[in-house]
């Protein structure tokens, strides 16, 4: 029995808008302070806790860096703790 592509892409859709759906409940909605950040410390997607703790509109936070955001005494530290955090695990 052969599928058909066009209703694969449509569920395939489906299911990345559901997923799209449940992460921005997710950061909105959860009370701890959640943010994904890019390879060059760029946030992506910061959790409205997060963004009312900073005084910052979450969206406004989207593609800005601490240094962007902060002091620079401030984001110093942030980087130094953010770089500690995202290596990988020793083995």
């Amino acid at each position: 029995m052969k599928t058909n592509p066009s209703k694969k892409r449509r569920g395939a859709a489906k299911k990345e808008t559901r997923d799209q759906f449940l992460l921005r409940t997710l950061m909105e909605n959860i009370p701890v302070h959640v943010y994904f950040k890019d390879r060059d410390s760029r946030f992506i997607a910061v959790s409205e806790s997060k963004a009312r703790r900073d005084g910052i509109d979450s969206a406004a936070m989207a593609g800005k860096t601490d240094f962007d955001l902060f002091s620079d005494k401030h984001a110093a530290r942030r980087s130094r703790t953010n770089s500690a955090s995202s290596r990988p695990a020793s083995r």
